[in-house]
């Protein structure tokens, strides 16, 4: 049984979110003060590249990582598969439209169709009404409850929405 243990480092930039990552894989609790190993974290940075996406989904870096993180489990191998039918599109986000055209039953179709419902609430409500509606209609919140460091993880995305309320207060304050 672990009792109040403290790790003390020099410098957390660089290696918080490893340590954090193998305390939290090892079921130890653990809380880091770090906010680079928070933006670190896999949920965090699946939610950061998913916000990306919606706001611009022809950077192909985070989309591979939205398609490929739990949001949507697109395997290395489908990527691939999409990728060798037309090697000629400038981006990754064509590729997905043509596949999609050609193949609209496909968990592809539903995947950029979801994408795009998501981009349409995100120009008509607020960032949190947004990560809200994503954290329900995805389970995610459920999903990282279940890895382990599960609370953590479930703790940093409702920091993610905490954060996203408070930058909507801040942003409408500062308009007046």
């Amino acid at each position: 049984r672990y009792s109040d243990m403290v790790i003390l480092m020099r410098t957390l930039k660089q290696h918080a979110g490893n340590y954090v990552e193998i305390l939290r894989f090892a079921n130890i609790p653990v809380v880091s003060d770090s906010s680079a190993g928070y933006f670190e974290t896999t949920e965090i940075t699946d939610m950061l590249s998913l916000l990306q996406v919606l706001d611009n989904p022809r950077q192909d870096i985070p989309l591979a990582a939205v398609l490929r993180s739990p949001l949507f489990g697109i395997s290395d191998n489908q990527l691939a598969e999409i990728k060798l039918q037309n090697s000629q599109a400038k981006d990754f986000y064509t590729l997905l439209e043509s596949y999609a055209v050609q193949n609209p039953q496909s968990r592809i179709a539903e995947i950029l169709n979801t994408l795009e419902n998501w981009r349409t609430l995100a120009r008509q409500s607020s960032l949190a009404d947004l990560i809200w509606r994503i954290y329900s209609q995805t389970d995610y919140l459920a999903f990282v409850s279940a890895l382990p460091g599960g609370s953590q993880r479930r703790s940093n995305l409702l920091k993610l929405h905490q954060r996203a309320i408070q930058f909507e207060g801040f942003s409408s304050s500062s308009n007046i």
